[in-house]
């Protein structure tokens, strides 16, 4: 069993003062602009020192904290507003500078209540582009190297607020989700489609949608969710449930994908489609959803065939083939209908993974797809031999 090392709530204090009320509530100022925020992305890049005797520096930082720091405090106390008490602490700051230079980034943070510890989270904010998580996505092509509103789940790494350790699963779970769960990005150059209403519906959203993750990763990280029956980690691949008066039920946790397998997949599909007829090969596709108040989501790769059709390819790298197929599933499927009118997002929707097809797999899709007539459609990726072998359903 894990033994849990929690920090008192008092130390816990010093490092997360989390503010109960909504108090000082802010008017209402005028919404994000497109030119603040690459002003702040373009001040920071160019140098992040802050001289306290210079006229200009002044002058920017006040605009830096009306225009993105004042702004993300009142984002965070109307989001707040609008979650339950019971379930959500939250905590925002309005500090652009520190120890004499300028910060990269905006946020207010909220936390679940039946937490002691607050060492996962979700964050919101504005984000410069020059953070260390958004230079490494620039860098792999995801995004671009650019300033905008972020949604995010989040870990505390500075002064931890609980042991390396326990922070070490949690961590791990949480980089491993994929990446529209992790982070989710308003560019500056779709800030013309928002308004506060919009914007606050649509986070409120996200965090509704992530709770169980937030969950997840705190159990990932060694704590049991306080609003469950008490849980004890007997090993590797088994939790029980203990049940006072009744019979404990094994079952064995959800399988989490390895980012390193994940992209060794994805590199190969994209190299190799084009050899099967695909054009416009491109991956992390997001998708969004205009007449709805649900949160974008993210295509692994999207392509158009030699029609000239759109495809979705969902990969997955779990053990298992039927686990791949129930996820990739499910996922294709909201990519492809969730808030349409009837006419899909995309013409076919194809699982990709590591696994030859089974005759009982096999039946199971040319069902989906014959009988049901869903557009499902199947693919091998050996990476051994760099080919793909598309299934005949």
């Amino acid at each position: 069993m894990i033994t849990q090392v929690w920090l008192n709530k008092s130390l816990l204090a010093k490092f997360l003062p989390v503010k109960p009320a909504l108090s000082y509530m802010l008017s209402e100022p005028s919404f994000f602009q497109s030119a603040d925020l690459l002003a702040f992305h373009q001040r920071v890049r160019t140098t992040q020192r802050y001289d306290s005797h210079n006229e200009h520096d002044q002058a920017f930082a006040r605009h830096l904290k009306a225009s993105i720091f004042t702004k993300t405090r009142y984002w965070t106390q109307q989001v707040a507003s609008r979650l339950p008490p019971s379930r959500y602490q939250h905590v925002t700051r309005e500090q652009w500078e520190q120890r004499h230079y300028f910060r990269l980034y905006s946020w207010g943070r909220f936390f679940l209540t039946d937490y002691v510890d607050k060492g996962f989270y979700i964050t919101l904010g504005v984000d410069s582009g020059n953070t260390l998580r958004a230079r490494n996505y620039a860098a792999q092509g995801i995004f671009p190297a650019e300033p905008a509103l972020i949604l995010k789940l989040d870990v505390h790494r500075t002064q931890p607020p609980f042991p390396a350790p326990h922070r070490a699963g949690g961590e791990e779970l949480l980089f491993s989700l994929p990446l529209a769960t992790q982070w989710r990005r308003i560019g500056a150059d779709e800030l013309h489609a928002y308004d506060w209403p919009r914007l606050i519906t649509e986070t409120v959203a996200f965090i509704a949608q992530h709770e169980e993750d937030l969950r997840r990763i705190w159990a990932a990280a060694g704590c049991p969710d306080p609003s469950k029956p008490s849980m004890a980690l007997l090993g590797a691949g088994i939790s029980e449930f203990i049940l006072e008066g009744k019979t404990p039920v094994v079952s064995p946790p959800r399988e989490v994908e390895a980012n390193d397998g994940h992209k060794r997949l994805s590199n190969a599909l994209q190299e190799l489609l084009a050899a099967h007829g695909y054009s416009e090969v491109t991956r992390s596709n997001s998708i969004t959803y205009p007449n709805s108040s649900k949160y974008s989501n993210e295509v692994d790769i999207k392509a158009r065939d030699i029609e000239g059709n759109i495809t979705f390819f969902e990969i997955k790298a779990l053990s298992t083939l039927d686990g791949c197929i129930r996820e990739a599933l499910g996922q294709l499927l909201e990519y492809a209908y969730w808030a349409t009118t009837g006419v899909p997002l995309a013409s076919k929707l194809v699982i990709a993974t590591a696994h030859p097809l089974s005759q009982a797999a096999h039946q199971y899709l040319s069902y989906l797809k014959h009988t049901v007539s869903l557009p499902i459609d199947y693919v091998q990726i050996n990476l051994t031999n760099q080919q793909l072998t598309f299934a005949h359903l």
